[in-house]
């Protein structure tokens, strides 16, 4: 049982490291797309437009990029399809809804979303990472870059090894999941239900019990799971 408890701590640990890095890398590249913007200068939505798909070569796990400007139009994306006229009706993409441009345009810090339903290609869950750039010198932002990672790609950073040994679940700030295993039957952008395990052999671990189909406590079924941040 102590090696068993050892080795669920050890591959969570594991797990989160990857998630980290995984999440850093990104928000790193919306700081350098921001950084460089403002380094471009003014320049025209042509100009903005090959930097943004440029940019977007050298991280490919952003499932969508954008520009958008101080109202929320989107003036460049990657792919193109974001782009002004890009609706049945020829409308104008506009994202000033989203809690994550209101955040953008009154902070200048990186922004990263709890996980939500992407929109423009398809409805899979995305997590989205956004900052203000700026082309002048001014106080008010002149639009965000954002980038959308489409949560199926986290199964990419997990080795094969682990995922054919363990099932994991990596959730939000808020609890939702944002991936799951698929042997675990767990649906995306639900709650993550759990309660503590209350075996003398795991006491003090921070192991936790999923709940799965609302098995007896010490059904052969069960999964431990370790609390924490991933």
């Amino acid at each position: 049982m102590k090696l068993m408890k050892k080795n669920i701590i050890e591959h969570k640990q594991y797990l989160q490291m990857l998630t980290d890095n995984f999440i850093a890398k990104h928000i790193q590249a919306i700081e350098s797309a921001a950084n460089s913007l403002h380094l471009l200068g003014n320049i025209d939505k042509v100009i903005q437009q090959q930097f943004l798909l440029k940019h977007h070569q050298y991280y490919p796990e952003f499932r969508a990029m954008f520009l958008a400007n101080s109202k929320g139009d989107i003036s460049a994306s990657s792919p193109q399809q974001l782009l002004p006229g890009f609706g049945p009706s020829g409308e104008i993409g506009n994202v000033a809804f989203r809690k994550y441009f209101q955040a953008n345009m009154s902070a200048s810090t990186v922004f990263i979303s709890k996980a939500i339903r992407g929109r423009g290609f398809g409805d899979d869950p995305i997590v989205s990472i956004s900052k203000a750039f700026y082309l002048t010198n001014n106080q008010v932002a002149d639009g965000i870059v954002q980038g959308s990672i489409n949560l199926s790609n986290l199964a990419q950073i997990i080795p094969e090894n682990l995922q054919s040994d363990l099932s994991f679940v990596i959730a939000d700030a808020e609890n939702s999941i944002v991936y799951a295993s698929k042997s675990l039957n767990l649906e995306v952008l639900k709650v993550f239900k759990y309660r503590q395990k209350k075996d003398i052999t795991f006491k003090n671990t921070g192991l936790v019990q999923l709940l799965v189909n609302d098995k007896p406590e010490n059904s052969d079924s069960d999964y431990f799971l370790t609390q924490g941040k991933t």
